[in-house]
């Protein structure tokens, strides 16, 4: 998945989205519908490229 990619998913769903990194850490806060966010959640998850993926708050 490419940003361009990302970002068209995000806008189709109504979420807004919060990408900081230093390194090789990551922190990706996601906000919009709970459904939304839930699905790319667990999107997120099943991609091999990001592991020890920690939700902070619902």
């Amino acid at each position: 998945m490419t940003a361009n990619d990302r970002d068209s998913n995000n806008a189709r769903d109504d979420l807004t989205t919060l990408l900081v990194y230093h390194g090789r850490s990551f922190l990706y806060a996601l906000e919009g519908p709970a459904a939304a966010i839930n699905k790319t959640n667990e999107r997120i998850k099943l991609d091999t490229r990001h592991r020890a993926s920690v939700k902070l708050s619902t």
